[in-house]
């Protein structure tokens, strides 16, 4: 079939199964795809939804032996053009029916063409897209906001704490900008000397200094027809955030050495966890260039804010490192899982997250297939720690015979509860939902109820909170 299709004068791309084809779709522009019904990994009519969502543009063609009513519906309610039954033999026909449908969709439907491009475009960024993992309320509002502003040539500063993956909201505005055939330039601007920013990002002309031993391009050079992302911006020196600022407002700069301008041909995207308001009342950082940066603004929510994302990021980063050290993990614990939610993550945030499921992997076994909360946070600081009773009052009968009967036995029997929860809080690190299980899977409210009613206090920790 590829030969004779060949020599027709069309350009033919083979593909074994329905995998190679959807892999085909996605870096090709294909016109046409015969499918035939018997493939090795699935049925045609399980595959032509496929590769319409993959390149919604490409006609879709069913072949099939059985030359039955039945199984041709089959292929046209999945969406295929027509079907053909084998052996096909009026090859005249054959090709007929493929130009006669090129020239219906070339000719008479240019609007639904373009509706079937945008439809694949829009197809393209959800693939862009999905690398922001996440379904919540405010992951869902901030992807819309990255929609709304990747098309628009003006300065975006994303904002966000530590490990809530500004860089990749910034990667994402890139794809979708467009620019998006050309570079993505990172610079963390908390990592350049302060004598090498200017040249590491405008470049320096050979001899412009003691070691300019050759012309050097510059990031500003380099991003051309891109984006120039400057990451940690709120640790921009003073004296770079004026020449910054000139590159924003005059979109020029000049090398190290220059006196010839050139233009900035890149789109500027900042990001920073530092609150720039008051680092501009502490005179850090400069107004104007705040007010230049931040003409358009995109929030990152930590991840405490957006806890029903944990499942999905937990598994993103399972199966990642399943991959990397030939573990077989295939579900959490649901303690493990509300472990995950009820912890504060205000270190590092989705990074943080990233990190302890890279230590649960690196130590479990590799026949285990669940991540249990005993996995879980075994080197962290504890966030939370029950406060030692003082040496006077530990013991439990101590002064208990200067108070009448009743007074006595509900005194004892309060410093008795307060030494057993105390026990086990401590073994937990303050998380309550861990403690109850130790404690003999005592339910987690009657736990908090009972820290509540007996006055048990938490030393205040990372992510201390009444939840532990």
């Amino acid at each position: 079939m590829g030969e004779l299709l060949r020599r027709n004068g069309y350009r033919v791309l083979l593909a074994e199964d329905g995998l190679m084809a959807l892999q085909h779709l996605e870096h090709n522009s294909v016109d046409i795809a015969l499918v035939d019904r018997n493939l090795r990994d699935e049925l045609g009519e399980e595959l032509i939804p496929q590769l319409l969502d993959v390149s919604p543009s490409t006609l879709c063609f069913g072949i099939t032996g059985q030359g039955t009513a039945q199984t041709g519906n089959l292929m046209l309610e999945a969406g295929a053009e027509d079907y053909f039954t084998k052996p096909i033999t009026d090859y005249v026909a054959f090709f007929d029916s493929l130009q006669h449908h090129l020239r219906r969709r070339w000719e008479g439907a240019s609007e639904h063409r373009q509706v079937r491009a945008r439809l694949l475009e829009l197809h393209r960024q959800e693939v862009k897209l999905r690398r922001l993992k996440g379904n919540s309320p405010a992951m869902l509002e901030m992807v819309e906001e990255i929609r709304v502003l990747a098309p628009l040539p003006v300065p975006v500063l994303i904002r966000g704490e530590s490990g809530t993956g500004k860089e990749l909201v910034a990667q994402a505005m890139h794809d979708l900008s467009p620019g998006s055939a050309g570079p993505f330039i990172p610079i963390n601007c908390a990592a350049i000397p302060r004598e090498l920013f200017e040249s590491t990002l405008f470049g320096h002309v050979k001899g412009s200094f003691t070691g300019a031993l050759k012309d050097r391009k510059g990031l500003c050079r380099e991003a051309a027809g891109g984006t120039l992302f400057l990451d940690e911006v709120g640790e921009l020196p003073l004296e770079m955030q004026a020449k910054m600022l000139r590159v924003i407002e005059q979109r020029e700069f000049r090398q190290v050495g220059s006196e010839r301008p050139e233009v900035l041909q890149a789109r500027v995207i900042a990001a920073t966890h530092v609150d720039l308001e008051q680092a501009i009342e502490l005179g850090r950082f400069r107004l104007d260039l705040y007010f230049r940066l931040s003409s358009q603004e995109i929030y990152v929510p930590p991840l405490r804010e957006r806890s029903e994302d944990i499942h999905q990021l937990s598994f993103h980063f399972i199966e990642r490192y399943n991959k990397a050290f030939g573990r077989h993990i295939k579900r959490i614990h649901p303690d493990a899982l509300q472990l995950l939610k009820e912890w504060g993550w205000q270190m590092n945030n989705v990074r943080e997250l990233d990190r302890e499921i890279q230590r649960a992997l690196a130590r479990c076994g590799s026949d285990e297939d669940v991540l249990t909360p005993e996995m879980l946070f075994r080197h962290s600081q504890p966030r939370a720690r029950p406060v030692q009773e003082s040496a006077a009052s530990s013991g439990f009968v101590e002064g208990l015979l200067e108070l009448p009967y009743k007074e006595a036995i509900k005194t004892g029997r309060d410093r008795v509860a307060r030494w057993y929860l105390g026990h086990y809080l401590r073994q937990a690190d303050g998380n309550q939902t861990l403690a109850a299980r130790l404690a003999h899977n005592m339910q987690r409210t009657h736990l908090t109820k009972l820290v509540k009613t007996l006055g048990i206090e938490l030393e205040a920790g990372d992510g201390a909170s009444e939840d532990g």
